[in-house]
């Protein structure tokens, strides 16, 4: 018996396929025609000088170069970590971001970092996939946890960030 036969027979009504329910449920987010995505493939593909600025941050941050790691934020950049993450909340500049997010998980957890499995590319937005790794300097527990980021990038300047991630490991690694 498929997924959707149990709904069926439990309501007599035909249930959709796997995907036409998931063209219905995209096509409520298409509310205007864009490129279409693209993922780094380590070709010389037509990628977006959006897509080239991410890909540079991810790597800025993999070899430790804080300098790189910042250089293409716009000063009133909006930052914006889930709820449940460690360091939740909106920050509005470079200063609010190192201080809240950046200075809190160094002085938390022993280790801490984001491996970038994929980059989608959609013109001026940016998607990346991978996961969190960290273990907590308290407790020693560690975690891994599937997360997505989602880049704005305007003339050159990244002026929005938004983080969605699977925060419940990290809480569980945080306590006792």
């Amino acid at each position: 018996m498929n997924a959707w036969a149990w709904p069926a027979i439990r309501t007599g009504r035909a249930q959709p396929s796997a995907r036409q329910h998931w063209h219905r449920h995209l096509n409520l987010f298409a509310l205007s025609p864009s490129p279409p995505l693209r993922e780094r493939t380590g070709s010389a593909m037509n990628e977006s000088r959006s897509f080239q600025i991410i890909s540079d941050l991810y790597t800025a941050y993999k070899d430790g170069d804080l300098d790189a790691f910042y250089r293409d934020l716009h000063p009133e950049i909006v930052w914006i970590e889930c709820v449940g993450f460690p360091t939740p909340g909106v920050f509005r500049s470079k200063e609010e971001i190192v201080d809240n997010v950046f200075s809190v998980l160094a002085r938390d957890w022993s280790h801490w970092q984001y491996e970038l499995k994929h980059l989608l590319d959609a013109g001026e937005f940016i998607v990346a996939t991978g996961s969190y790794q960290g273990t907590h300097g308290k407790t020693g527990k560690s975690f891994t946890a599937r997360a997505a980021h989602t880049w704005h990038v305007v003339d050159g300047k990244i002026i929005r960030f938004e983080q969605f991630a699977d925060t419940h490991p990290m809480q569980s690694a945080a306590t006792a």
